[in-house]
């Protein structure tokens, strides 16, 4: 992925920049701990419920006062289709990468 002229991100191949009328459209809950001040849930973390609990018990419970003032879950619906060259690589979702303040972390 490439910086596009007018500096917003654009794809490496032209079928990712297409709408995937031909995949199935998936429908799924994902959760994310947040605090009384959360904001939009766009470029953030989230999770299974699993995913979110352990994080909540290794990073949150154990510290008084409970850290990052994180005081529920959130639950985001989420719906998505594969695209073409995922499924052409008989896949539905593309590798984990972790990120962290913008940046790919591996």
């Amino acid at each position: 992925p490439s910086a596009g002229g007018n500096g917003t991100w654009a794809p490496w191949e032209e079928a990712l920049s297409r709408p995937s009328t031909y995949s199935p459209l998936r429908t799924f809950y994902m959760y994310r701990a947040v605090g009384d001040d959360a904001g939009s849930a766009a470029n953030t973390n989230a999770a299974n419920l699993p995913g979110v609990l352990w994080y909540l018990h290794h990073n949150i419970v154990g510290e008084y006062p409970r850290g990052l003032n994180v005081t529920s879950i959130e639950r985001l619906r989420v719906q998505t289709r594969a695209t073409k060259p995922l499924l052409r690589s008989r896949m539905q979702f593309g590798p984990h990468m972790a990120m962290d303040r913008g940046r790919c972390m591996g």
